[in-house]
């Protein structure tokens, strides 16, 4: 609570999408409350993803969701390892070469590592973990081609 009338919201990427929305279905509520929003990178569309393993797996995102939600019960996917970063630190300072390591950090993102010194630090919050259903969300959006409300279903 910040005791101010009004805030000044800065949304990234993901964030930009939930201001977006959230002024979409209640814009009486956020036009009392927000003064200025920042929409740094925002989500217009997700249907020209580069992301090869998002291209990959979003037509089968019913698949995973069945197997790993509600087969294995297991719903933060790539939940946070700390320990993955001294391993990382030692294959992509060791013995791997630098190509190798840029090219699988672009595989699991879209941009790739424009300072090679800074690598150990992008990948000490990889995995940082989230819902699973925040991968349905961007699977439903790249599958339609829209930018639309996460779909529940008929149910």
């Amino acid at each position: 609570k910040t005791g101010l009338a009004q805030i000044s919201p800065i949304g990234h990427s993901e964030g930009t999408i939930q201001m977006i929305m959230g002024v979409a279905l209640n814009p009486y509520f956020f036009k009392e409350k927000i003064n200025l929003f920042i929409a740094l990178a925002p989500v217009a569309s997700t249907a020209n993803i580069s992301s090869p393993i998002a291209k990959m797996l979003s037509p089968h995102i019913k698949l995973l969701e069945a197997v790993i939600v509600k087969g294995l019960n297991y719903r933060n996917w790539f939940a946070p390892m700390p320990k993955a970063v001294h391993l990382v630190d030692a294959i992509c300072g060791g013995f791997l070469i630098e190509d190798v390591c840029k090219d699988f950090f672009k595989l699991l993102h879209h941009q790739g590592v424009d300072n090679f010194e800074r690598f150990t630090v992008f990948m000490s919050n990889e995995p940082s973990g989230q819902s699973y259903r925040t991968f349905v969300y961007y699977a439903q959006m790249i599958n339609s081609g829209r930018y639309a409300l996460y779909d529940y279903g008929k149910r």
